[in-house]
């Protein structure tokens, strides 16, 4: 599975997911987040890739943390 792929399945997925839990609307997300309108709708469909600011930003309109998680512990 390439990069772009992984990153559609793995973390849009999830805040899609989040967002239909909150029952907010895309255009609620825009407005939350203070974004162009559509722009949530391009990102889920794939059209378009946030920015990490934004990433982190739609996370936090869906009241959750952005945070990264080992796969392995390392010794």
């Amino acid at each position: 599975m390439d990069l772009e792929n992984k990153f559609c399945e793995q973390l849009i997925s999830q805040y899609r997911k989040r967002r239909y839990k909150l029952k907010l609307s895309q255009p609620q997300v825009d407005q939350i987040i203070g974004i162009a309108d559509g722009l949530t709708a391009k990102w889920e469909i794939g059209y378009r890739k946030p920015t990490l600011f934004n990433a982190f930003a739609w996370a936090e309109s869906l009241d959750c943390d952005l945070i990264l998680k080992p796969r392995k512990k390392y010794k």
